[in-house]
C-alpha cells in the first residue's frame, strides 16, 4: 500500500509542478497580452491623432482651393470689365482720330 501512497504522492507532485508551470506560462501570456494592448491603444490614439490633423489638413486646402476660385472669378470678371473699358476708350479714340492721326496734329 505505501508504494501505491507514494505513486499518488509522486502523481500529485508531478501535477502541482505542472499546475505550476502552466500557471507561470498562463501569467507571462497574460503579460504579453496586457503590452500588447497597451500599445495597441496608444498605437490607435496616435493614429486617431493622425487621422484628425489630416482632415483638418483636407478642410484647410478645400478652404484654400476655394478661395483661388474666388479669386481667379474675380480676375476674370476685373479683366472682362477693363477689356471693355479699353475696348470703349479704343472705339472713342478711332471715332476721334479715323486714320490713326493725333488729335493734336
Amino acid at each position: 500500500m505505501t508504494s501505491k501512497l507514494d505513486q499518488i504522492e509522486q502523481i500529485l507532485a508531478q501535477t502541482a509542478l505542472m499546475q505550476q508551470a502552466h500557471a507561470e506560462a498562463i501569467t507571462r501570456i497574460d503579460t504579453r497580452l496586457d503590452r500588447f494592448a497597451e500599445e495597441t491603444e496608444r498605437r490607435l490614439a496616435a493614429m486617431e491623432t493622425s487621422m484628425d490633423n489630416l482632415s483638418r489638413q483636407v478642410d484647410n486646402t478645400a478652404c484654400t482651393v476655394d478661395a483661388v476660385g474666388l479669386t481667379l472669378e474675380n480676375s476674370i470678371r476685373h479683366a472682362e470689365v477693363d477689356r471693355a473699358e479699353i475696348k470703349r476708350i479704343w472705339q472713342y479714340l478711332m471715332r476721334q482720330t479715323p486714320n490713326g492721326d493725333s488729335p493734336t496734329s
